[in-house]
């Protein structure tokens, strides 16, 4: 049988196996940690450029959307003026018919 001096040679032995267990698990677990922090700290930098890329993508699209309107707004008020312009004219056409007949 062993003597109380064994068990307790034994038991500083398991002591010190544990505390290196302890010490290895906790350095694998902060670097995997930290492993894990940088991917997910790349992936939210990659989706906020392909975020940033596709905002700058729709400014470009608004403002030719607002280019377009601009012009097609002009185009309509264009056109209203000749044809205010036009009526004008077959009222003073219609007016000088009058007047020569």
């Amino acid at each position: 049988m062993l003597e109380h001096s064994d068990l307790q040679a034994i038991r500083d032995i398991m002591k010190e196996e544990i505390g290196r267990s302890e010490n290895l698990l906790r350095d694998t677990i902060k670097a995997e940690i930290g492993r894990s922090e940088n991917l997910v700290l790349s992936e939210v930098d990659r989706v906020q450029e392909n975020l940033e890329t596709k905002m700058e993508q729709l400014k470009r699209n608004m403002d030719e959307l607002t280019q377009y309107y601009r012009t097609v707004k002009l185009d309509h008020e264009n056109n209203a003026l000749f044809l205010q312009m036009i009526q004008e004219l077959k009222k003073e056409m219609e007016q000088l018919k009058i007047k020569i007949a």
